[in-house]
């Protein structure tokens, strides 16, 4: 029998790695985001775009993936979208911190931003900004703006963030899930701390590797610029800034 998002959820494996007495989470209102039952009109019509996108050709990956992906770039949008049991997740973490500035490494298709977008939609404030390199971005921002306006894809990489915002403007939450190669992971996450608000949310997707958390993306939990870590299942790294 196929799980609900809650009962997937509730069943998702949760290990705090660490927690500074000022992180903003304890570990059980932590457990409580990830396993909250939720009520968004949304969320239905996301699954239902994401089975929808399932069932496309494949499209061809931009040739950034080439060196770690390996073999065919060629993909089906249902193979590179996020679950709705991560993306029920993404939108509880966004609907908590109510973020003024959110950003996404990787805009895939649109279904993970369609999760953010939501939450940011249902608060009737804030804007995502999510960057895609690949020649299907459009088709992202379109999938985007079918659940809210308070976004927009930008067919760039991640890593030219600076030249598209406001440099005033803080990055409260970021979702990390482009090209998923540890060095590129890692890069990612150092160079956005120094854009961060204090408290901002950071989740960071496919950090295992055989079951096990890739060592080097880790470490990110014992940085002194991190106050709060947590593995989400057998996918997702989720740290708090300072």
């Amino acid at each position: 029998m196929l799980r609900t998002g809650l009962e997937a959820r509730e069943a998702l494996a949760i290990r705090v790695q660490r927690r500074d007495p000022d992180a903003r989470w304890t570990e059980e209102a932590f457990r409580h985001l990830v396993q909250r039952k939720l009520s968004a009109p949304q969320l239905p019509a996301i699954a239902q775009l994401a089975a929808d996108m399932s069932i496309f050709a494949p499209r061809r990956l931009h040739n950034a993936y080439a060196e770690w992906k390996g073999g065919s770039l060629m993909r089906r949008p249902g193979e590179i979208a996020v679950s709705s049991t991560y993306g029920e997740i993404l939108y509880s973490l966004v609907a908590d911190l109510r973020p003024a500035l959110a950003f996404e490494a990787g805009a895939g298709f649109g279904i993970s931003g369609s999760y953010i977008a939501a939450a940011l939609q249902n608060q009737r404030n804030g804007q995502l900004v999510s960057f895609e390199i690949g020649e299907y971005w459009d088709v992202a921002q379109r999938n985007i703006a079918a659940i809210s306006p308070r976004a927009r894809v930008i067919n760039d990489a991640f890593e030219n963030f600076s030249a598209h915002v406001r440099s005033s403007a803080p990055v409260d939450f970021a979702f990390i899930d482009a090209i998923h190669d540890p060095e590129v992971i890692e890069r990612q996450v150092r160079q956005l701390h120094g854009f961060t608000s204090p408290g901002a949310v950071v989740v960071v997707d496919d950090v295992f590797q055989a079951g096990v958390p890739n060592r080097s993306v880790a470490t990110l939990a014992e940085e002194r610029w991190v106050s709060f870590a947590a593995f989400l299942g057998t996918r997702q790294l989720v740290l708090v800034m300072r």
